[in-house]
């Protein structure tokens, strides 16, 4: 039985794809859960439709996220914290208090699920932060701990 995905299942594909299935697994569980719609030539013609809008989102979503990495490459953000005499913190920057503070300082929002620190940072001076505002797209941004 032709089924169009609604949402990506795993070993089958993602939302969008025409696959063949058992019609039992079709009706019992793809169907029933919403999961699937029927494969029928009205639905297949609404589908096109739908990927059309998703691309026209899609690249207007991936610009707005190159005009975002145009800025947080020229952006350096300074964030002040306690620190002991060798310069090492009492506690760590976290991308939450790097999502904070641009915000707060700069008017810029980034989800902090973007940002890509691999721990946190914990000595002052020029740390360069990496943030994936879209999958292919990275940017530099620098983040410069000072003492408080």
């Amino acid at each position: 039985m032709k089924i169009i995905l609604l949402e990506e299942i795993p070993n089958l594909g993602i939302p969008g794809d025409v696959v063949d299935v058992k019609r039992g697994y079709a009706n019992n569980y793809l169907l029933k859960k919403n999961r699937a719609i029927p494969g029928t030539k009205e639905n297949l013609e609404k589908i096109e439709e739908i990927k059309t809008e998703q691309a026209k989102i899609n690249a207007a979503n991936k610009e707005a996220a190159e005009k975002l990495a145009e800025i947080l490459n020229e952006t350096e953000l300074e964030i002040p914290a306690k620190a002991g005499e060798t310069g090492k913190l009492f506690g760590s920057i976290t991308t939450r208090d790097i999502v904070d503070n641009l915000k707060n300082e700069k008017d810029i929002s980034v989800d902090k699920k973007k940002i890509v620190l691999k721990e946190p940072l914990r000595t002052l001076g020029v740390h360069e932060v990496t943030v994936k505002p879209y999958p292919e797209i990275e940017a530099t941004l620098k983040v410069n701990v000072v003492e408080k």
